[in-house]
């Protein structure tokens, strides 16, 4: 019997939180910008305490 493939439907991941305040309130102020090696880097801003961040995003481990 074939193992079952994970439902490629869905993606998960965590949400960015501002280490300012905690806060998950944020928005992106411009568009991602590729780094590399599937790296993006996107700025953002948090809307309670406004807050300038770069979240990062990375390609999941688990891609295949």
């Amino acid at each position: 019997m074939k193992p079952k493939e994970p439902d490629s439907r869905y993606v998960f991941a965590t949400y960015p939180i501002c280490r300012a305040c905690g806060s998950a309130n944020i928005k992106a102020t411009r568009g991602a910008k590729d780094v590399g090696e599937g790296v993006r880097e996107r700025p953002s801003k948090c809307h309670d305490c406004g807050q300038l961040l770069t979240v990062v995003l990375e390609p999941s481990k688990d891609y295949a």
